[in-house]
């Protein structure tokens, strides 16, 4: 009855210390949500730069826009955009929060191993970011600008050009960096797999014609519906899985 007891008690205890570290995750990532909404316009402008480049290089002298056609389009871009801020700036005080409600139930050895692993998680995310947008967005934006053109009418040229909204463009980018800096996480996650004894080395390599199949599946789910940034996400994603393996097959 008091193992009992006691059992119930700390597992109450768990229940309630994750309850708490949710809600400062909740709270932080509300406020600075929030504070995000004063630097939404810096964080436009730094996400329209792949498309407003790619368009002056074909272009360069016709006069461009990038338009909004609801009445609320506008306002919800700027509160998607203070969001998807929010995320990106709360991601290393999560991760944080995650590593100090396991941190007391590991051993030392424990810890000298999980901190790594969590500071290499906020690495990874940012550097999946950073090659999502500066490698694969403006060779996306330049591939697609590229479809512009004249069509001839009754031997008038009339132009095709594009003219972005600013909200369908904007999901665009947010849902092409946060896939970039998600995925990146896949060594973590095998890394991680492979400590508790659920993957090995024998089964990475197994199974890997079949994780080259499923990147390429997963990719085409969480990125943009377009073939530029599918394989951009999917290339990258068999490279960590091999430098997974290697890595295992260190530890």
């Amino acid at each position: 009855m008091i193992e009992d007891s006691l059992k119930k008690s700390t597992l109450e205890e768990h229940i309630k210390e994750l309850k708490n570290r949710i809600v400062k995750c909740v709270v932080v990532l509300i406020i600075l949500c929030c504070l995000s909404m004063f630097y939404a316009n810096d964080v436009y402008d730094f996400l329209a730069e792949p498309l407003l480049k790619a368009i002056t290089q074909h272009n360069s002298n016709i006069e461009r826009k990038l338009i909004f056609t609801g009445l609320t389009e506008g306002f919800m871009t700027h509160m998607k955009l203070s969001f998807f801020l929010g995320i990106g700036l709360s991601f290393p005080y999560i991760i944080f929060q995650f590593y100090m409600f396991l941190s007391p139930g590991l051993y030392a050895n424990e810890k000298k191993i999980i901190l790594p692993f969590v500071l290499s998680a906020i690495f990874l995310f940012f550097l999946g970011i950073c090659m999502a947008y500066f490698f694969v967005a403006p060779v996306a934006c330049d591939f697609f600008i590229s479809f512009e053109g004249l069509i001839n009418y009754h031997n008038k040229e009339i132009p095709v050009v594009l003219e972005a909204r600013i909200s369908e463009y904007l999901s665009t980018m947010m849902q092409l960096l946060l896939s970039f800096g998600i995925v990146f996480q896949l060594p973590i996650v095998i890394l991680m797999l492979s400590k508790l004894g659920i993957l090995s080395v024998e089964m990475l390599t197994k199974y890997r014609r079949h994780a080259i199949i499923l990147n390429f599946i997963l990719a085409a789910i969480i990125t943009p519906p377009d073939v530029i940034s599918q394989i951009s996400l999917a290339i990258p994603m068999v490279l960590l899985y091999e430098i997974s393996i290697m890595l295992v097959k260190k530890m």
